[in-house]
């Protein structure tokens, strides 16, 4: 009875302190979450309504030079550049090469397709349509109208996007300006380890009545200094520059932009040695889906892309915000 009775007794002591403790605990947390609501719902370091809505889904054509709904290609997204004398701009459409070029990856049994259509999301309202589709011709009369980098072994291509201003008013749609690219030394400040996000098509989702960017979230893996292989099924393949990302973008994520976002939000980490604003990293180029790595194309490629298309007037500034 003494040991038992000395032994509840310390039970009891304890559990009520324990209790006490547990409460005032409970008081200084619910305090904090009080006084600080924007931490339960902190926004995301970037907007991904508008890389959504920069996003574009690749859909091939049937035989009457229609879009094919039915036949899902890829990703691909929306640029602008502005122009140097006007308050104008040249709209342009940028995606993997092998998209538009399946031949120069030696994939077995395809050819080039001579037209592809862009399906984006219509504004919601007005005539009720769900998405629109801009017809882009990617060959007229055996002549290539599309552009690829002057090397070989770049997986990115840049066309002018043909949207009408009927195209423009009705469709839910941005465009990345061309200053959210990065300039090499901004490039050079992006390591391993490093936040991205990627938005694209997931297959899956392709026959649905409007597009849903699927975003993925991941780290730079790795900066190689030399090209590695890639190829298509049983295809001979091509080696292509390339950084690895740890991400597992699928097929359909092709031609995805993948954006470095500093993880404070621009200019909220002045601590921080890396860069300090969200940059358009690159573009998928493929995936090893077992490992979760993907290959992507480096941005300083694409920018030198649209540099040797020559846009009239083009402004192709690099860097942090302009006026422009």
């Amino acid at each position: 009875m003494g040991k038992d009775g000395a032994y509840n007794l310390g039970v009891s002591h304890l559990s009520t302190n324990v209790i006490r403790n547990m409460r005032a605990a409970l008081r200084v947390v619910l305090a904090l979450c009080v006084a600080c609501p924007a931490i339960s719902k902190a926004a995301p370091p970037f907007d991904p309504n508008f890389i959504g809505r920069m996003v574009v889904f690749l859909y091939a054509t049937t035989s009457e030079g229609n879009p094919d709904i039915n036949t899902a290609i890829g990703t691909a997204f929306l640029i602008r550049v502005p122009h140097l004398h006007d308050d104008k701009a040249t709209l342009l459409l940028a995606t993997a090469r092998h998209l538009l070029d399946p031949e120069w990856v030696h994939c077995p049994g395809q050819h080039n397709p001579e037209i592809l259509f862009a399906r984006v999301n219509a504004r919601k309202g007005g005539t009720g349509e769900k998405v629109r589709y801009i017809k882009l011709v990617l060959s007229n009369q055996s002549k290539r109208m599309w552009a690829k980098h002057r090397r070989n072994d770049i997986d990115a291509a840049v066309i002018v996007f043909p949207a009408k201003d009927d195209d423009l008013l009705k469709s839910d749609i941005s465009f990345l300006p061309m200053w959210r690219l990065p300039t090499d030394g901004e490039l050079a400040k992006v390591s391993v380890g490093d936040d991205i996000v990627s938005a694209g098509m997931l297959v899956e989702l392709g026959r649905t009545s409007r597009n849903y960017p699927v975003f993925k979230f991941g780290k730079v893996s790795n900066i190689l200094e030399e090209d590695i292989h890639t190829s298509c099924e049983r295809g001979e393949g091509v080696n292509v520059n390339a950084w690895l990302i740890a991400a597992n973008l699928v097929p359909g994520n092709s031609g995805s932009p993948v954006f470095y976002y500093p993880p404070f939000g621009e200019h909220g980490d002045i601590g921080s040695p890396g860069l300090d604003r969200l940059v358009l990293l690159g573009i998928q180029s493929s995936s090893s889906v077992p490992s979760d790595v993907a290959f992507m194309t480096p941005a300083t490629y694409l920018s030198e892309i649209i540099e040797d298309m020559k846009l009239p007037d083009a402004n192709l500034y690099l860097g942090k915000k302009t006026a422009k």
